[in-house]
């Protein structure tokens, strides 16, 4: 008599004694216990590490996090409610989130409560720039009204200090980077200032023209900042400093602007942007070391959007052309050299830099129907996934990763987010 292999597993399992089987029981109990109780832990535990765009060295890299969750998107529903947020939100420790908002708050919450809301002192004022956060939990927001502020994780301010006294100009800030104990932050009119953590003016510096959106740091304190016109073909400079406030080195990129900010990784500043002006436009990559000498410099056909940076030194750039009659994104992944490994193309705009985790990397792409946010496989740039995250107006393109590590996206038009993650059978099992 012929049994079939499935018929042979069946006769073998109810061949087991009734105490080995209630054995076997009590150890899966124990096993789904486990993975559950892990599951609650890990959860409860979300980080980033202070910073937006991945941190001090700004490269958005979060594979210390593991692999992105990238199953379901939930949106999260508040009882209390806020307006909506302005500028990227930052993820602090044991699953909470920090956030202005339009009408001048600085709001508290995990994914189902909100906790606290801070109102500014000055009337009409609201964040300027990105937060960053400390090993306490504070966090730090300079304002439009030219303030600085350090609130506590109950909601409580700690200090506030004037950062700029001129009311006639209309000031901008870089998104505010915390490293080793104190707050660098640069502005348009040209001042890169240091705050220790305690509210006091450690030291300030002119620079000749204003600075890009963010500054870098590197693993010693040292500052790294984009000087820059804010027109094509101008006179662009790239800065270091130390966390004293003595300046490095500077150098020049005649007839260039720079886009977005720079990076920084393993002795390396990246930074990128566009050579000319009308018809004559050409992208190029700059990488530095720290002492200033040029190491790469890419010219790239298509006009560069973002770089982001993997623990092994390889590039990942976004890249599309305006004024085509198809919107058409490519995604690049190069060595450290330069060369191109892989490339893939989409129907669609991006709107984020290339998120990095263990495994996938991410971008969120507008679609003809609507927001999408793309994974890729790090090693062939395959498409492993495409999820919808509703209509066009319905999230903002700033984001937080957290611990998971998982995406958030604010929502656009109320206070809330919309959260990447995986289903709860899926953290325990997650084959």
């Amino acid at each position: 008599l012929h049994v079939p292999q499935t018929e042979k597993f069946r006769l073998q399992l109810f061949m087991i004694q009734g105490s080995e089987l209630f054995d076997i029981m009590k150890i899966i109990n124990y096993i789904i216990l486990f993975a559950f109780a892990l599951l609650i832990s890990c959860g409860a535990d979300w980080e980033d590490n202070l910073n937006t765009r991945g941190g001090e060295d700004r490269r958005n890299s979060y594979e210390f996090l593991g692999t992105f969750h990238n199953s379901i998107a939930k949106e999260s529903s508040y009882k209390d409610t806020a307006s909506a947020i302005i500028h990227a939100p930052l993820a602090l420790k044991v699953g909470n989130i920090v956030a202005g908002t339009r009408t001048g708050e600085i709001v508290l919450s995990n994914f189902d409560d909100i906790k606290w809301l801070f109102k500014f002192d000055e009337e009409n004022s609201r964040i300027a720039a990105g937060l960053c956060g400390d090993e306490k939990m504070n966090c730090y927001a300079v304002t439009t009204q030219g303030y600085l502020y350090s609130i506590d994780i109950s909601g409580k301010i700690r200090w506030k200090l004037l950062v700029d006294d001129n009311k006639e100009r209309f000031e901008m800030y870089s998104d505010l980077l915390y490293t080793d104990d104190k707050i660098f932050f640069s502005s348009s009119s040209g001042q890169l200032k240091c705050i220790s953590n305690d509210g006091k003016l450690l030291w300030e510096k002119e620079l000749a023209k204003g600075a890009t959106n963010a500054v870098a740091a590197d693993e010693d304190g040292n500052i790294f900042l984009q000087l820059s016109e804010g027109t094509f073909a101008g006179n662009e400079k790239l800065l270091m400093f130390d966390s004293d406030g003595n300046k490095k080195w500077e150098i020049s990129i005649d007839n260039f602007r720079f886009f977005n900010y720079p990076s920084y990784y393993k002795g390396k500043i990246y930074s990128y942007g566009q050579h000319g002006s009308g018809n004559d436009k050409r992208s190029f990559i700059y990488v530095h070391d720290t002492t200033g000498n040029e190491k790469l410099a890419l010219e790239f056909p298509i006009t560069i959007r973002s770089l982001s940076v993997d623990n092994n030194e390889n590039m990942y750039i976004t890249a599309y052309n305006t004024g085509v009659a198809e919107e058409k994104t490519g995604v690049f992944k190069l060595d450290a050299k330069g060369e191109i490994i892989w490339k893939l193309y989409f129907q669609a705009q991006s709107v984020t830099p290339v998120l990095i985790s263990e495994n996938l990397t991410a971008f969120l792409g507008i679609t003809n129907e609507g927001p999408g946010l793309f994974f890729l496989d790090v090693l062939n740039g395959r498409v492993s996934k495409a999820l919808a995250l509703g209509n066009n107006s319905s999230i903002s393109s700033s984001y937080a990763v957290i611990r998971g590590p998982e995406i958030l996206f604010p929502k656009a038009y109320e206070y809330g987010y919309v959260r990447v993650t995986s289903t709860a059978i899926e953290r325990i099992i997650p084959f």
